[in-house]
């Protein structure tokens, strides 16, 4: 907890309580071994973005109403513009997406809307998405 909130630091999958690093591939698992581990030791299973995978990490922080479930106008019109893979943040009150794409840098945030390309850690939830461009 920091600030009176959750934070999502990366641990290295083995069970040693060890926290992993960006920037140190040693510190990495496969999905496979991420996964096989206790439910008891971690909360989530996450990705580091790397120049290789080619993959863009976009976060759309509290956009959904922790009452309604309602999502905000700003962050459907994103979702419905670009179509790619998303999901529900942990929290459930944000959307992650993930893009093939790049960027012109590592990373930027523009209020509530970040992006990332490389030396990022970000949580996947598997909580998928479906939104249709027309609805």
């Amino acid at each position: 907890m920091r600030k009176g909130k959750a934070t999502k630091p990366p641990y290295v999958a083995d069970g040693s309580g060890k926290r992993a690093s960006v920037t140190d591939p040693a510190t990495w698992r496969t999905y496979e071994e991420a996964t096989g581990q206790s439910s008891d030791d971690y909360a989530g299973v996450g990705f580091v973005l790397t120049e290789e995978d080619g993959l863009v990490f976009i976060d759309l922080d509290h956009c959904i109403d922790a009452v309604s479930g309602l999502i905000a106008d700003w962050a459907l019109d994103i979702v419905r513009n670009y179509p790619t893979y998303w999901e529900f943040s942990p929290s459930r009150t944000g959307l992650h997406g993930w893009a093939r794409s790049t960027l012109p840098g590592p990373g930027n945030k523009v209020g509530q809307v970040e992006m990332y390309a490389v030396r990022r850690y970000a949580t996947v939830t598997g909580l998928h998405l479906a939104v249709h461009k027309n609805a």
